[in-house]
C-alpha cells in the first residue's frame, strides 16, 4: 500500500498544481492498481503451480515491501 499511497499523493499534488488533468489522474491510478493486482495474481498462480508439483517453498518478492 505504500507504493499506491506515494502514487496517489504525487498525482494529487500535480492535479492541484494544474499540471495534469483529471483524466490523466484516473489513468495513473487505474494503471497502478492493475499492475499491483496483476502482480498479486501472478504470485498466486506461481504458488498454485508449485503446490501441484509438490514443491513446498516460501517465495518472498521484493515488490511486496512497497505495498
Amino acid at each position: 500500500m505504500r507504493f499506491l499511497n506515494i502514487v496517489i499523493t504525487i498525482s494529487l499534488i500535480l492535479l492541484y498544481a494544474n499540471e495534469i488533468s483529471i483524466k490523466t489522474l484516473l489513468f495513473i491510478l487505474c494503471s497502478t492498481l492493475l499492475l499491483i493486482f496483476a502482480n498479486l495474481q501472478n504470485d498466486y498462480f506461481d504458488r498454485e503451480i508449485d503446490a501441484k508439483k509438490g514443491i513446498r517453498r516460501v517465495i518472498l518478492s521484493p515488490f511486496y515491501q512497497f505495498l
